[in-house]
């Protein structure tokens, strides 16, 4: 079945003792605004997965990106606390928008091999509009036993950039084109973009609700990568995680992803940066 299911799926699968739902709402300008929201209201079931705290490593000054990835023990440990099993069913779901949500689905299915990963449709928003039933209860489950199956082939990092986009490889920006042109920069200390690399967007994967894309629009969207060895960056590795998302809705092979992504390339000055198209 398809990784994206619907509202009326979710409902039929709450009585399963293996379901496990995890709420990744979360804001890059307001840390602390996802938890407060599944404290006041989520799905009954659902765990609180923060980006920061779970699905991070420490931020080393001058060293890694914002969002480095954790440690794996560390992961797989916090994953077994919330009850994950290798029999587990796991949904995932944000507000809505698609924008936080994969990332812990790429470290979940592509890194550590989980084979039953799905994300809600349209998220919270959905569960609201169609379903309604929300709980403030805090979800616990019996520790699980997850064991994972390591795929360190699924990303790329800092130190093997050159050599691939010297070698023909296809290096692409999913943030907006602005920032990759170099024309602002919200969040981090320098603006620009990796040379080599060219501008395909994550907003494209999503419809203005924050749903992906249908398969056939989504093929059409990456139809120029098909065949191609591709490597996915953003500002931190996160918003990459919802091409790459696409890329697999679409029927394609996942591209691998720089998780330090551009927030990390900059802490080198001996890195070129360029700007411009």
């Amino acid at each position: 079945m398809s990784l994206l299911i619907d509202v009326a799926t979710l409902q039929e699968w709450q009585q399963d003792p293996e379901l496990r739902i995890f709420d990744v709402r979360y804001s890059l300008q307001d840390a602390g605004l996802g938890l407060r929201q599944y404290q006041q209201a989520h799905i009954p079931g659902a765990q609180y997965v923060d980006l920061g705290k779970d699905l991070s490593g420490p931020v080393i000054s001058g060293q890694t990106g914002r969002h480095p990835l954790p440690d794996v023990d560390q992961l797989v440990s916090r994953l077994q606390e919330l009850g994950v099993s290798n029999r587990s069913r796991v949904v995932l779901y944000d507000d809505g928008s698609h924008f936080f949500v994969p990332r812990l689905w790429w470290m979940l299915s592509l890194w550590l091999g989980h084979k039953q990963v799905f994300i809600l449709r349209g998220g919270m928003k959905s569960w609201l509009a169609e379903s309604g039933e929300v709980s403030s209860e805090i979800a616990l489950y019996p520790s699980g036993d997850f064991q994972p199956r390591l795929n360190p082939e699924v990303m790329i990092d800092a130190a093997s950039i050159p050599a691939f986009v010297k070698d023909g490889g296809l290096l692409l920006d999913a943030r907006a084109p602005e920032r990759y042109r170099g024309e602002i920069e919200p969040l981090d200390v320098r603006a620009g973009h990796i040379p080599g690399a060219h501008c395909l967007p994550c907003a494209a994967t999503v419809d203005e609700q924050g749903h992906f894309q249908r398969a056939e629009k989504l093929r059409e969207l990456f139809s120029d990568l098909e065949g191609k060895d591709v490597v996915y960056y953003c500002g931190s590795g996160v918003s990459a995680c919802q091409s790459i998302l696409g890329m697999v809705l679409a029927g394609l092979p996942p591209a691998r992803l720089y998780p330090g992504s551009w927030s990390e390339w900059i802490t080198d000055g001996s890195r070129e940066i360029a700007t411009g198209e």
